[in-house]
């Protein structure tokens, strides 16, 4: 890929979108990055500033975080202040006030976060004293934040984004970025993906910064950007990302002038499905068995003729999943606890249907995991996929947790066994399906051939299939003669 050349261009005119949208998304790309706001965008942010305000607790912290209020309560702020909030608000001042009686800590923690400082000097507002030697203490422990599997998903781009708006304050500051945004480059797959981290944090970091490796990072995720792109022309809650960094390094008009980026795949069968909440779905015994949460019941279909074989009604809630294991129909089921997702209870579960009449042959804990989707089985092992450790589980023929894996995209959901592969679907990264072997190589990729994101997926052998829970269909697809790579 040169400089500013690409062999693909936008699929959608973004323009359209942006001189068109009434959302708040294309509301802030008009304000925030083409400085051209519309008269009615006032009224979008004015109604979105009450939206988040309307979290505000007793206290003044917004939200409602159970580990990290203050941190909540500032990235908030950020984002108000983002939308034209006044320091004035009553609302606002009982929130900054929150952050000054917090000392700016979160409770357990023995650093302020980057983002209260950069919420307080949002507001005009220096009661939370030494900055400076926060960002000192930043470059020193840099180690343990720096790197892309240390923290949490956000925490790298979070730290980088943070220095670099204060990196006048330590000299120090170049050497900690140039490593940092040296760690996100390298590893970057051909899906913009590396590690667990969410890769719209990266396009995020590397368009707020101006720094030779923030663009080589922008250019190497374009192909991202560009299978990401909806119908509409724009990117949804990351469309300040894309415009943002795509115009810093003179990326978006170069990308309006070469030929439509090809769809991917294609459909070449759809059958319909009747559902209230189709959010899964799997292959096994020669059938396609979708799971449809609202009305707790897996429906199997036949794939030839699309005709419904079986209903079973379930007798157990809280279920994630379809899959399929040792010639058994599976589901994954997470019970609810007070602490959520969070909770170390043996909440979360794998349960045995029988195919027959739908009811529990077996419970399985699944330990190790905190927020379970999809479970699908390779060779002897069964795989599942974490939405909070944005990786897969993999656990031996004693359902034991052997090691977790990041896939080729990290935020993987739904699973369908290729061989010895997986096809997964992304909560990050919602329009594309991706392949991947279980050593988290990326094989294949590409933007569903519908709208709204794929909710399931199922490979029978020969054929993948696709649940468009947006239309009630199950799509055999294939991949597109024209399909692009980027």
């Amino acid at each position: 890929m040169s400089e500013t050349q690409f062999e693909y261009g936008f699929r959608y005119d973004p323009m359209q979108w942006v001189e068109n949208d009434s959302s708040l998304d294309a509301a802030e790309v008009r304000r925030l990055v083409l400085q051209n706001p519309k008269p009615q965008d006032r009224q979008v942010f004015a109604r979105q500033i009450d939206a988040q305000l309307a979290e505000q607790q007793d206290d003044g912290s917004i939200g409602t975080h159970p580990l990290h209020p203050v941190l909540i309560t500032s990235e908030a702020l950020v984002e108000l202040a983002k939308l034209g909030a006044s320091a004035e608000e009553p609302r606002v001042k009982r929130a900054l006030d929150y952050l000054v009686a917090q000392g700016g800590y979160d409770a357990g923690l023995q650093s302020i976060p980057p983002s209260v400082y950069d919420a307080m000097s949002r507001f005009d507002r220096n009661e939370i004293p030494g900055l400076k030697g926060e960002v000192s203490k930043q470059i020193d422990e840099a180690d343990d934040w720096i790197h892309l599997n240390r923290q949490c998903p956000w925490t790298p781009v979070k730290g980088l984004m943070s220095l670099w708006r204060n990196r006048h304050l330590d000299d120090r500051s170049a050497a900690t970025l140039e490593q940092g945004f040296k760690n996100i480059t390298e590893p970057l797959n051909a899906a913009g993906c590396a590690d667990y981290n969410d890769p719209w944090g990266y396009l995020d970091a590397a368009g707020s910064v101006d720094l030779p490796l923030a663009r080589e990072i922008v250019e190497k995720q374009v192909p991202m950007i560009l299978r990401s792109q909806t119908a509409d022309g724009g990117w949804g809650e990351h469309s300040v990302k894309v415009f943002r960094a795509l115009t810093k390094y003179g990326f978006f008009e170069a990308l309006r002038d070469p030929i439509l980026l090809p769809a991917d795949w294609r459909i070449v069968k759809e059958i319909p499905v009747n559902g209230d909440e189709l959010v899964s779905m799997t292959w096994g015994d020669g059938k396609l068995w979708v799971y449809d949460r609202k009305a707790n019941e897996i429906i199997a279909l036949s794939a030839a003729n699309g005709i419904v074989e079986r209903q079973l009604k379930l007798d157990v809630e809280h279920g994630e999943s379809v899959g399929w294991r040792d010639g058994e129909l599976v589901l994954t089921q997470q019970l609810p606890t007070e602490q959520g997702w969070l909770s170390y209870e043996k909440t979360r579960r794998l349960l045995t249907i029988d195919c027959m009449t739908g009811n529990v042959q077996k419970e399985e804990v699944l330990d190790g995991l905190f927020n379970i989707k999809g479970a699908a089985q390779v060779g002897d092992e069964l795989v599942v996929a974490d939405g909070f450790l944005n990786a897969v589980g993999i656990f031996d023929a004693n359902m034991k947790l052997d090691r977790q894996r990041v896939l080729g995209a990290p935020g993987s959901m739904e699973l369908a066994v290729q061989d010895d592969t997986l096809w997964h679907t992304d909560w990050l990264l919602t329009e594309i399906i991706f392949r991947s072997d279980l050593n988290g190589k990326l094989l294949d990729w590409g933007t569903t051939p519908f709208q709204g994101g794929c909710a399931g997926l199922a490979f029978d052998g020969v054929n993948l299939w696709a649940l468009d829970h947006t239309r009630n269909r199950v799509c055999m697809i294939e991949k597109s003669a024209e399909a692009g790579i980027g």
